[in-house]
């Protein structure tokens, strides 16, 4: 089976959607752990909700992906066989 640039290309997307969601996890991680050796203002605890509401965001999107995916493969081979 070949694979076009823009197959490939949206691939190599999807793959790095999911290598990025460890990087967002360890920094949001990082900001709590700082956050909590110094006094948290109101603006600290409202930014620290939005990040894990953009992590939560990016976790649900990468989620939706591979199961789309996983469904466009499976439909795939039934197809084939």
């Amino acid at each position: 089976m070949h694979v076009s640039g823009s197959e490939s290309q949206g691939f190599r997307t999807v793959m790095s959607a999911f290598e990025n969601l460890n990087g967002h996890a360890e920094s949001l991680g990082a900001k709590a752990l700082q956050m909590t050796h110094g006094q948290m203002r109101p603006s600290d605890m409202l930014m620290m909700t939005l990040k894990a509401q953009e992590f939560l965001f990016h976790c649900e999107m990468t989620s939706n992906v591979a199961n789309r995916t996983s469904e466009g493969v499976q439909q795939l081979f039934r197809e084939q066989s």
